[in-house]
């Protein structure tokens, strides 16, 4: 598998934010472990403006 660009990865999220703001009902179709899947993948690393929130994880 080829190495994830910066450019590639933004741009994946821009079409996956895209699609959540105007069809969130595509998202329904998707299991829930995917949905957990892709959101981790996107979820950032680091809060530079918010140092005392605490990372969202799944159970």
């Amino acid at each position: 598998m080829p190495r994830v660009t910066y450019e590639m990865y933004r741009q994946r999220h821009l079409q996956l934010r895209t699609l959540w703001q105007e069809q969130e009902g595509l998202f329904v179709l998707v299991d829930p472990k995917d949905q957990w899947a892709l959101h981790e993948y996107y979820l950032c690393a680091d809060q530079p403006t918010n140092p005392n929130s605490k990372r969202i994880t799944r159970s």
